[in-house]
């Protein structure tokens, strides 16, 4: 459920709370620097820096109107960051939940 994963959990009376059902979705190659910068200021925060199950490193906050904004790292950045780290394609497929022929596309366009 995407309440669970954005929240963490499942809450009742969330948009009676004047929270808005629509997350708005940026990516950026530096999302612990935008986390850093967030950090310093007076951001409400749905969660900090964390890793999904999926690997995908998020932070996940509320605008001034309650918008949630969520802010991630490209799958790419991802698929490259695990295959760098020693795993096999087929195991960057199945933690990233990407299909093996998009891992192993992503991994040698890189190489180029």
């Amino acid at each position: 459920c995407a309440e669970e994963i954005i929240f963490g959990s499942v809450k009742e009376n969330r948009f009676e709370k004047g929270i808005k059902a629509i997350e708005l979705y940026f990516q950026t190659g530096n999302v612990e620097t935008v986390y850093n910068i967030l950090k310093g200021k007076n951001v409400e925060m749905i969660h900090g820096l964390k890793e999904e199950n999926w690997g995908q490193k998020t932070i996940r906050f509320y605008d001034p109107d309650k918008f949630i904004i969520e802010v991630a790292e490209p799958i790419e950045n991802v698929v490259l960051r695990f295959s760098k780290s020693g795993m096999s394609d087929e195991e960057v497929s199945k933690k990233t939940q990407m299909p093996l022929e998009i891992v192993k596309k992503i991994i040698k366009d890189k190489n180029k």
